[in-house]
C-alpha cells in the first residue's frame, strides 16, 4: 500500500507524540508498505527549530527506507507562549504542511489512505479537504482528546468569548472528523469511550504505544555513570523527572515536595531534565527557594536518557488533576521497560492510576496524600530492597502489556483494510 501520514511531530523530536509517530511509520514500513510522511521542522519540546534544521529550505529526507517531507512553522518565543501563539503557530504550520501537500500532489492521490495524527487538531481539516477532493480514505489518530485537554489544562478558558467560539468550533469539528473518517485510533480504552460518546457511529480501533525491549532495557553500568556524572552516591534516593516541562506535568509540586524533603532528609535527591514552554519559570522557582537537593539537567536524549532512567530511584510520573483521565503519559513505556519504579500521582478514576496500582512497579498517590508519599520515602532511604522489586516488576509489566503485536492489531487491519497482523 501506499500511505501518507501527516503528524506534528516526529523523528528526530523525543518527546510527546514524536516517538509514537515515529514508531508507527517504522511498523508500516517494516510490513513492506510505503511510507510517506508530511511534517513540520521538529521543534518540540523547546519551542525552536532544531540547529540542524534552520536555515534549510523545506527539506525532505528518506529515513531508512520512510520519505519524510518537512514544512516551515512559525513559532512563539519560549517564554512567550499563550493561547493565541498556540494557535497561529499551528495554524502557520497546518498552512505550510498544505503548501508542501500540494507539491506533492501526485503522491498524495496515489494514497491507498492517509494517517492523520492529532494533534495538531487542525490538520483535521486537511483531512477532510483531501477525502473531499481526492477521495482519500483517512484514518484520524487521537494522541490527545481536543479541546478536551486544553480545558482540562486551563490552556483554554471557557469564559472568554473567543474561547466559546472555538470550544464549540473545535467540538463540531471533532464529531465531524470522528463520523468521517475510515476509522479513529487512539490509545487507551477511556479514551475510546470518550470518542465513542461524541460519535456513537465512528468505528474506534486501539494504537497504544509499545515498547522495544532491546532500546531500553535495565543496565547497572548506565545508571552508574550517570550517578557519578552528576554527584550522587549510594546514599542519596534520586526521584527524577525527564521530559516535557509544561502544564500537565505538575512539576511545581514536584518542587514543593523537595522543599519538604530539604528539611527532612537530604538524602532524598531531585533531577529535572527537559525543556518546554513552563521551563523558565520552573528554573525561576528553584531559585528563590534555594534548594540544593534539585538539579535541572537539559533535555536527555539517547544513551543519556538510557542512563537517566537507570541512574534515578524513582522516576516521577504525574497526571494533574482535571486532566483527561483517559491520558496516559508516554514517557511511562520506557520508564517501565528500563526497570524503573515510579512514582506516580493521579487521580483515582485515571486510567494511569489504575495501570500502576496494577503494575507492582509503582508507588501511587493521589494529590492528597503527599504526606503519605514523603513517608514512604523516607521509609525507603533507609531500606532499598523494595525498589529492587519494583524495579524487577516494572520490566516484567512492560514485557507482558506492551509489545507491538498487541498494540497495533486493531489498527493495522483497519489501515489494511482488514488483513489484520
Amino acid at each position: 500500500m501506499n500511505i501518507v501520514i501527516l503528524t506534528s511531530y516526529f523523528h528526530p523530536e523525543i518527546t510527546g507524540i514524536a516517538p509514537h509517530a515515529t514508531a508507527i511509520a517504522r511498523a508500516l514500513h517494516g510490513r513492506g508498505h510505503a511510507v510517506t510522511v508530511f511534517t513540520p521542522q521538529p521543534h518540540y519540546p523547546e519551542w525552536q527549530v532544531h540547529a540542524e534544521y534552520r536555515g534549510r529550505r523545506s527539506p525532505s529526507e528518506d529515513m531508512a527506507g520512510i520519505t519524510v517531507h518537512r514544512s516551515r512553522i512559525w513559532l512563539p518565543r519560549k517564554d512567550s507562549v499563550t493561547l493565541k501563539t498556540r494557535l497561529v503557530g499551528e495554524g502557520s504550520a497546518v498552512a505550510f504542511q498544505g503548501m508542501k501537500l500540494l507539491r506533492h500532489l501526485p503522491t498524495v492521490a496515489r494514497a491507498d489512505i492517509v494517517i492523520v495524527m492529532s494533534p495538531f487538531f487542525a490538520q483535521a481539516i486537511t483531512a477532510l479537504a483531501l477525502r473531499a477532493a481526492l477521495r482519500r480514505d483517512f484514518v484520524f489518530h487521537v494522541e490527545d482528546i481536543i479541546p478536551d485537554s486544553a480545558l482540562d489544562t486551563g490552556v483554554l478558558d471557557r469564559s472568554g468569548g473567543l474561547a466559546r467560539a472555538l470550544v464549540s468550533f473545535a467540538g463540531a469539528l471533532e464529531r465531524r472528523v470522528y463520523r468521517s473518517a475510515r476509522c479513529v485510533s487512539t490509545l487507551t480504552s477511556a479514551m475510546r469511550d470518550n470518542i465513542q460518546a461524541k460519535a456513537p457511529n465512528a468505528k474506534v480501533v486501539m494504537a497504544g504505544y509499545w515498547i522495544d525491549p532491546a532500546e531500553h532495557l535495565p543496565d547497572e553500568a548506565l545508571g552508574a555513570e550517570f550517578r557519578a556524572a552528576h554527584g550522587y552516591d549510594a546514599s542519596h534516593l534520586v526521584i527524577g523527572y525527564a521530559g516535557n516541562i509544561g502544564a500537565k506535568q505538575k512539576l511545581h509540586a514536584l518542587i514543593d515536595t523537595a522543599a519538604t524533603f530539604a528539611e527532612r532528609d537530604d538524602r532524598v535527591q531531585f533531577a529535572i531534565a527537559g525543556d518546554g514552554a513552563h521551563r523558565s519559570a520552573l528554573e525561576a522557582s528553584v531559585a528563590a527557594s534555594r534548594l540544593t537537593n534539585v538539579r535541572l539537567l537539559p533535555l536527555q536524549r539517547g544513551r543519556e536518557y538510557s542512563a537517566f532512567l537507570n541512574g534515578v530511584d524513582l522516576s516521577y510520573i504525574a497526571q494533574a488533576d482535571g486532566v483527561s483521565d483517559a491520558f496516559i503519559p508516554s514517557k511511562l513505556y520506557p520508564t517501565l521497560a528500563s526497570g524503573c519504579a515510579v512514582a506516580c500521582f493521579a487521580n483515582e478514576r485515571a486510567e494511569l492510576y489504575g495501570l500502576m496500582r496494577e503494575s507492582g512497579a509503582a508507588l501511587t498517590y493521589t494529590w492528597a496524600e503527599t504526606d503519605r508519599f514523603v513517608s514512604r520515602v523516607l521509609d525507603l532511604a533507609e531500606d532499598r530492597s523494595e525498589l529492587q522489586a519494583m524495579g524487577a516488576a516494572a520490566r516484567d509489566f512492560a514485557l507482558a502489556r506492551f509489545t507491538e503485536e498487541s498494540a497495533l492489531a486493531e489498527f493495522v487491519c483497519a489501515v489494511e483494510g482488514g488483513n489484520g497482523v
